[in-house]
């Protein structure tokens, strides 16, 4: 699955124990994107981004990303082996 570049909300927005989900886009206020399942918001928000970014390619400023998609989400810390055996 594609990782969106920018970071955005998940908000629950279903009723009665019902699965739904909005996304908020801050750097992409134009966009809603509501879906069942947080698998489709994810896909939904990529797909919505996309396409704004292919209109604004015309001359409106194409936000910078909040973060690159090679990152793995893993930190290695090294700390004093005293430490790490207490």
């Amino acid at each position: 699955m594609k990782q969106c570049p920018y970071s955005y909300l998940i908000i629950p927005i279903g009723e009665d124990g019902e699965e739904a989900y909005q996304a908020v886009i801050p750097k992409f206020g134009n966009i809603l994107v509501m879906a069942d399942t947080v698998q489709e918001l994810n896909e939904e928000v990529i797909e919505m981004i996309d396409e704004d970014i292919r209109r604004k390619r015309a001359g409106e400023p194409i936000p910078e990303p909040d973060h690159q998609a090679d990152f793995n989400g893993k930190i290695l810390l090294r700390i004093a082996p005293e430490i790490h055996e207490k």
